[in-house]
């Protein structure tokens, strides 16, 4: 959730313009909006941006398209999103990744800060520490364990280089002194998939995703990732409790333009999203498998966008990752 510290904060040279209550673009949007996902559709932020989109369409009776890009941990899409005409037409979810890249990668083909406008943050969700059901650990205590006995012998995957199951992971293998063996791969599902069938023995997931596999026994839950237990959940302790004391981590989603978005289709574009991420519809579906929606401003996102970047920065330090 966006820390209240950053409410009325405004992040200079974002692309946001100032825009009274009452600019409205009447005649926006004009044509079908593109939405690029920058992650293999199936996942959570792919299943959050159709019905995103879908909504959209009921308001407007235009056409939401979305575009599934991933790779290069989302370099791609942002670099498309980046270039694209400044009129709300074209837009982009991200996830933590889009933040992460700008310490791992020397250089983008864009200004993380400088070449989007922030539309909406969206909200956040805890990850869960998952196991495929061989492995002999049935707490993270075992889990670090085994780690510290087999040294960059155990196999994991994420949804890719920066992403919040990558990023997850490293706090976890920092925190904990371990050595562990990366293998990305194209989302987060994906990265699911490959533990279900038991080609990695553990990854960082949503309960959005692995929550069935978890009830039917195909893989273990050890712990989630953030301070409190969740509440699909309550029988799963987290990871602090389960042995690795002081872990903490959240994956989180937001919606954004390019630079210069005028500022009458941005009061619009952030109004109706932000309608339909605080409507009952919207938080039923998707409140109870974790997910927590926050109210925020543009200007309040784009403010955690840089301090997540500062944040991920000392990660990325820390464990010395490059891109592949």
């Amino acid at each position: 959730m966006i820390n209240r510290a950053f409410a009325g904060v405004a992040l200079t040279g974002a692309g946001i313009l100032a825009a009274s209550p009452g600019a409205v673009a009447t005649d926006y949007p004009s044509r079908s909006i593109r939405v690029l996902v920058p992650l293999a559709p199936g996942g959570l932020t792919d299943i959050m941006t159709r019905v995103i989109g879908q909504r959209l369409y009921d308001a407007w009776r235009q056409q939401v398209v979305v575009d599934n890009r991933p790779g290069a941990s989302g370099i791609i899409a942002s670099e498309i999103v980046a270039n694209a005409a400044p009129d709300g037409h074209t837009l982009i979810a991200v996830s933590l990744a889009h933040a992460v890249n700008a310490s791992i990668y020397p250089k983008l083909p864009y200004d993380t800060l400088r070449a989007f406008t922030a539309v909406s943050y969206l909200g956040d969700v805890p990850q869960v520490l998952l196991v495929r059901r061989e492995v002999k650990a049935n707490t993270v205590r075992d889990l670090i364990t085994m780690a510290r006995a087999r040294p960059g012998t155990i196999n994991y995957s994420s949804g890719g280089i920066g992403g919040s199951s990558h990023m997850a992971m490293e706090l976890f293998r920092v925190h904990a002194g371990i050595e562990l063996q990366h293998i990305p791969y194209k989302g987060g599902y994906q990265a699911l998939l490959e533990l279900i069938a038991g080609r990695v023995e553990v990854t960082f997931g949503q309960w959005v995703s692995a929550g069935r596999y978890v009830k039917s026994g195909q893989i273990r839950a050890l712990g989630v990732s953030t301070a409190k237990r969740i509440a699909v959940a309550p029988e799963v302790p987290t990871v602090a409790e389960a042995g690795l004391p002081g872990y903490e981590s959240r994956s989180w989603y937001g919606l954004l333009a390019p630079a210069r978005l005028p500022a009458p289709v941005l009061v619009k574009l952030h109004g109706e999203v932000r309608r339909v991420i605080l409507g009952a519809e919207f938080g039923e579906k998707f409140a109870a498998e974790g997910v927590v929606f926050s109210d925020n401003t543009p200007e309040q996102f784009s403010a955690f966008i840089e301090h997540e970047i500062k944040r991920y920065a000392a990660v990325v330090k820390a464990g010395n990752l490059k891109p592949n």
